[in-house]
């Protein structure tokens, strides 16, 4: 189980890939399947459990992005 605090600033969207799992976003909870996509509005609350035999793999895409040390430029030298 992954358990995500929410996120105020921005939304989620989330493509599954791959696997099958249970998706809890704030009251309701549904399966997950390949080419599910899953949209988490801005202050929800989500959890995602992995049920199948293969990892469960998804593609997140945040807006506006989550800075992150790979996301961040680096400064300029002279």
């Amino acid at each position: 189980m992954v358990d995500w605090p929410p996120s105020p600033r921005g939304e989620k969207v989330w493509h599954i890939l791959n696997g099958a799992g249970l998706m809890i976003l704030g009251n309701d909870q549904f399966a997950l399947v390949p080419g599910d996509v899953i949209h988490i509005a801005p202050g929800l609350a989500h959890q995602v459990h992995s049920r199948g035999q293969h990892p469960l793999q998804l593609l997140c895409i945040t807006c506006p992005p989550h800075p992150g040390k790979h996301d961040v430029p680096e400064a300029a030298t002279p």
